[in-house]
């Protein structure tokens, strides 16, 4: 089995960064195999929350 590793840097504080990804409504910015991506309730991000992500291409949204 092939394992692949990387990196990435990114100059930001750690709770920025951690805020932007904990978000995925955020997500169809940075990771082109996601259309579209919603939160699913109202109120805040946190613990619980949950979010309906669309992918490109074939497949079907999951939660």
């Amino acid at each position: 089995m092939a394992r692949i590793r990387g990196g990435v840097t990114i100059d930001a504080p750690v709770e920025e960064v951690f805020d932007l990804v904990a978000d995925e409504r955020n997500e169809p910015a940075y990771n082109p195999r996601i259309a579209r991506a919603e939160q699913l309730g109202d109120g805040p991000v946190g613990p619980g929350s949950r979010f309906l992500a669309t992918p490109r291409g074939i497949g079907r949204a999951g939660r």
